[in-house]
């Protein structure tokens, strides 16, 4: 909390000081240079106020994107919350959907090497011998549904 007032508080008197300091280089006359440290300063004014814009606009703009993501996930943290709720009041039509989701879930068939009809990894001729018969029949029908 101090430290991100200080922090704040610095950042307003240092563009302050830049719009003071601004102010008193627009009063010279265009062109005008001025001798030794004056002349270094009104130099890098336009680093200083670079500096000092980007010290205050850099975490502005970087809160008003956080609160944008914050206010999305509330959003969606309140999605979820009336899905749950809905889920807890649900009828009897609701109730027997979530039992056949859940029947289905359980039928769930673990593919073994024996399973396997095609292998990606594998070039053509490395295929199992099995399914020479089945890759040919394949071809017939797409030369066949081409013609």
């Amino acid at each position: 909390g101090g430290q991100l007032f200080a922090a704040g508080a610095l950042g307003l008197l240092n563009l302050g000081g830049c719009a003071y300091l601004g102010s008193l280089l627009a009063q010279l006359p265009p062109g005008a240079q001025l001798p030794g440290e004056l002349g270094a300063v009104q130099a890098v004014f336009p680093l200083l106020l670079a500096y000092a814009v980007s010290y205050v606009a850099i975490p502005a703009v970087r809160f008003a994107r956080l609160q944008a993501e914050n206010a999305a996930v509330a959003q969606r943290n309140a999605n979820r919350r009336a899905w749950r709720d809905a889920l807890r009041r649900g009828g009897s039509e609701l109730q027997k959907r979530l039992e056949a989701a859940s029947r289905r879930g359980k039928k769930l068939r673990l593919v073994s090497e024996e399973d396997v009809a095609f292998d990606s990894s594998k070039s053509l001729g490395e295929q199992p011998e099995q399914q020479t018969p089945a890759l040919d029949d394949f071809d017939r029908r797409l030369r066949d549904a081409t013609r």
